[in-house]
Formats: C-alpha cells, structure tokens, sequence
C-alpha cells in the first residue's frame, strides 16, 4: 500500500473500440498527478466516465485512506483501534462515503486438521449415502485392513473406526484423499446454527449434532452456496478443535460463527461473485466479511454483486483479476437508508430463488439491484450506460 513518488509525466491511454474493430483507437491524455492522487497510484483510462467518478469519489476516499488505513490494515491493528472505529461506525451519517474495511470485520475461519474425521457429506437419499460408503469400502480393501466377505454395508460405523484407526497408526490424516470425506448425514437431521443456545454455538451440544459447515466457494456461486457438507458440533469435538491435541487444528474466526457474512470470490473475470454466508461455522478457505455498523451485510452484498461494484474494482481497485482482502477493503459504501430497505429486500428474494434453485427470474432482480445503486452512486445516465451496456433495455 505504500505510494512510490512518480516522476512528472504525461502518459497518453489507447483502447480499441470493441464493437468496432477498424474505427481509429481513441486516445486519452492526463497528467501523472491524477495518478499520483489516486488510492493505490492506480492507472485507469481517463475517459469522461472515469474523471466524473474519479473526481466524484476520490478526494474523500484519500481523505480517509490517509486517516484510518494503518488502523483497519491488518487484524492486529483494528483491534488495538477498535474504540477508534466503533466511533466512527456509530457516528456514519445517511449519504455518507466510506470504505468497505471501516465498517466491517472478519477473520478466516477453522483448521480441523482431519476434515473426514469431524465433516460429513450432506445427503438426500439412502442411495445417495451407500454410494459414498462403497467408495470408503474399496479404500478399505485396498489398504488390507478389510476383506470382502467382511463387508456388511448396514454397519457403517464400524467402517468409520477402521478408516480413523488406519489413518492414526500411519500418521496420514489425508490418507484416502485430502477432500474425499465418507461420513454421511441426511438433510433432515442437520441442525441449524442458529437455533442453538450461546452456550452450544461457543462450546458445542450435549448430544451428538451435526450443524452447516461452509468450507469455501470453489464452484464460483454468486449470491448463494448451497450447503453440501455438516460439522459435528458435540462438546468433545469442540474440544479437541480448541485444543489441538488430537488434531493438527487452528481454531480460527470463531467469533463469526454465529453471525451472518459475505464473501467474494477472489478470482475473478468478467463479473465480481460476491455471496452471503449464513450463520454456521466455515472454514480457512473462507474469509468471512461481516458489517460492524448499521449497514447491512446484504446491503453491502448488492453493491458488491452490482455491474457498478465490478465496474469500479475493475478499474480503480486491481488491475488484476483478483480481488484480495485488503483490496476489498477499499471499496466505497454510500450509507443511503432511502434504498437500504428495498436492496436488502431484492437481495432476500434472490436468495430464496437460489437456494431452491428458481433461477429463472433472478435476472430480472440483478437488474432491479443495479438501477439502484447507479443511483444510490450518483451515476448520470451516460456513465450507466458505459458501466452497463444492457441498461439500454432495462430503461424500456
């Protein structure tokens, strides 16, 4: 984040219109100071569009970049600044700017070391489980530690025991596969997070439960990941992940578990993926984001997932496509309370759509959620039109 003085130039910028492959690339001029004052000396294609937001959104921006980054750059440092910023949360006024990393926190989340041990697969059917067990079965015959007219597929457990045994006496708690995991649970015996006391969310249940587990977004889901794997969340398995003893576990962003969040994908192409994380405990491949102010985490989720959120970290945040945390931070956030109600609404019934997958008329919101927030970020119409070519036809 540390600015390098840059000499005093004039740098011209050509693009090739790309509807129109033989029209004469359009050249842009400006001066190093433009650059110079931008949050990261990002270089951007000085087109009319890009001064209006620039000049719209910079100043203020570098005027709390200078202010607050050192107290948000890293968890250490918001921590030790946290009277600092919980004042500055409860003092955002309504159309106020601000960044992403001054009213939210987060942290990655839990370690177990021994995932086949503690995880298992969310399952729809009897069919559904007997296959995943058959495939534990032939790892089982395969490392000799079962023979075949021992096979009894109604015991499962006992398969289970087997599987931990072989894996402790070789040391190798990946044994069969880092992401191959064989115990089952159906649907309708996973437990929501939310409906367990304080006590059982902090320290885990009395009875054997099984509870969501969020252990990344490899799929690239936009708005909504659909829970495919449960955690057994009983007092001793807690235990043993707060303790370390019994695994090679990090016991990691438990403060968030019961709070609800939102992630990004980092990598990213054509459009940002930004979704919503329930209440539940995840895992380190997700940094969970959550808003500390009165801003909510599906409000700032909308703006996210916007054709204006990719538009502007596209062009003002990374030159790359990726999206890192501290990058993220640095997205502006306009608290508008006269459309906080109806996004955060817009984004409920998107994810009601997606996670009973009825997908066919979520278009048709995304479109709903990017007219607000063109207006919520003051676009005038020319420069939606250039953020979003499709908005054209969303007008009629």
């Amino acid at each position: 984040m540390n600015k390098e003085p840059l000499g005093n130039l004039n740098y011209s910028f050509k693009y090739k219109n790309a509807i129109n492959s033989f029209k004469k690339p359009e050249t842009y001029s400006a001066k190093i100071e433009l650059y110079r004052a931008s949050l990261n000396n990002i270089f951007f294609t000085p087109n009319s569009t890009n001064l209006s937001i620039y000049h719209r959104l910079n100043p203020h921006l570098n005027k709390l970049y200078k202010t607050y980054w050192e107290l948000i750059e890293d968890t250490k440092s918001r921590q030790k600044n946290i009277s600092v910023l919980n004042n500055y949360c409860d003092n955002l006024n309504e159309t106020d700017l601000t960044f992403l990393g001054l009213i939210t926190e987060g942290a990655q989340g839990l370690v177990t070391g021994n995932n086949s041990k503690y995880l298992a697969i969310i399952c729809n059917s009897e069919e559904e489980e007997l296959k995943i067990l058959r495939l534990l079965v032939n790892k089982l015959l395969i490392e000799g530690v079962l023979i075949e007219h021992d096979v009894n597929l109604r015991n499962k457990n006992i398969f289970y025991e087997l599987a931990e045994k072989l894996k402790k006496d070789t040391g190798k708690p990946s044994l069969f596969g880092k992401f191959f995991l064989y115990k089952t649970v159906r649907y309708t015996d996973v437990i929501d997070f939310e409906s367990l006391s304080l006590e059982e969310q902090l320290n885990g249940c009395e009875r054997e439960v099984w509870v969501n587990y969020n252990r990344g977004n490899e799929n690239g889901y936009k708005w909504y990941v659909p829970h495919v794997e449960c955690i057994k969340w009983h007092k001793a398995t807690v235990k043993e992940l707060r303790e370390a003893t019994v695994t090679n576990s990090r016991w990691q962003g438990a403060n968030y578990y019961n709070t609800s969040g939102f992630g990004w994908v980092d990598y990213f192409t054509n459009d940002l993926k930004g979704f919503f994380i329930e209440p539940c405990p995840y895992s380190k491949n997700v940094v969970k984001m959550h808003s500390v102010s009165r801003i909510s985490d599906k409000y700032i989720l909308a703006l996210l997932n916007s054709k204006f959120g990719t538009y502007y970290i596209k062009n003002f945040i990374t030159t790359t496509h990726t999206l890192q945390i501290n990058d993220g931070k640095l997205f502006p956030i306009i608290t508008d309370e006269t459309y906080k109600k109806e996004l955060e609404d817009l984004v409920d019934k998107v994810l009601t759509l997606k996670s009973s997958n009825e997908t066919s008329s979520i278009k048709n919101i995304e479109k709903k959620i990017n007219s607000i927030v063109y207006k919520i970020y003051n676009l005038t119409l020319e420069e939606t039109r250039v953020v979003d070519s499709e908005y054209l036809y969303i007008e009629k």
